[in-house]
């Protein structure tokens, strides 16, 4: 018997394997995953200028530091407390429905918001308002986000899946400040006005994704406020997490994301 012919080992069929650069091109082929990557890369761009134009808005209006890093305090308690409830939502609502909910009453309230600015009524109170429900909006939306991940990657992709959304994680948080600085150079509503069309893109990707974002349940999956309340109690009593997010309210309170960048 010769080797002649004889293929190498670990690639039956001249098949190469699903992983590395081949799983990365199939990823990157994958449509559906990749207009949800780009919708929520979107989103998170126009949340994380947010994050800076709010405060910012604040110490232009009334020159205070504090309620500048009172308003960054609590655009993050809001959204990390909304989160717990959005991973209760994930598994328990339409995925697709609460993503466009979430998109588009940012794009209502930023657009109201910036209605306002134009016609020079903005107040520390209506800046705070709108900072939250933004903030709650975006926490909600964020697992929700993730947990479709799973239905529109095959299962050998999901680690380049994940890999490809922490590059849009790390970038939208280094773009969000610059972006937000410069849009506030030019005038106090473009930050706003801008990150309502961001929202408005995020949306309009979102409605091409073609596939299911969630599978099937055999329970019914009905949400109850038993089980959203029920994340907030393992937040409370895990001796690493409470501590951690009692740090970052704290570190947000004094020294806001604007004065930092």
């Amino acid at each position: 018997m010769t080797t002649q012919g004889r293929r190498p080992p670990g690639r039956p069929g001249g098949v190469p394997p699903a992983d590395g650069a081949g799983g990365s091109r199939a990823l990157l082929r994958n449509r559906d995953f990749q207009a949800l990557w780009t919708s929520r890369f979107c989103a998170g761009l126009g949340k994380e200028s947010g994050e800076v134009a709010y405060p910012l808005l604040v110490l232009v209006l009334v020159g205070s530091a504090a309620q500048a890093g009172a308003i960054g305090a609590a655009q993050a308690a809001t959204a990390m407390v909304a989160s717990v409830a959005g991973g209760a939502l994930a598994d328990r609502a339409n995925r697709r429905a609460v993503l466009l909910i979430c998109d588009l009453g940012r794009l209502v309230l930023l657009a109201l918001f910036t209605a306002l600015l134009l016609t020079g009524h903005a107040s520390v109170l209506r800046v705070l308002c709108v900072a939250v429900c933004s903030a709650a909006l975006a926490g909600i939306a964020n697992p929700v986000a993730m947990a479709a991940v799973k239905q529109l990657v095959p299962a050998a992709q999901l680690a380049d899946a994940a890999a490809q959304n922490q590059v849009r994680l790390f970038g939208t948080t280094a773009l969000g400040a610059p972006f937000a600085g410069s849009l506030f150079h030019l005038g106090r509503a473009f930050p706003f006005a801008v990150e309502a069309l961001t929202y408005l893109a995020a949306s309009a990707l979102l409605m091409s994704v073609r596939r299911p974002m969630q599978a099937d349940r055999d329970d019914g999956g009905r949400w109850t406020l038993r089980g959203a309340v029920s994340g907030f109690a393992v937040l409370a009593r895990h001796p690493i997490l409470r501590p951690m997010m009692a740090w970052i309210l704290g570190f947000n309170f004094p020294i806001p994301k604007t004065l930092r960048a």
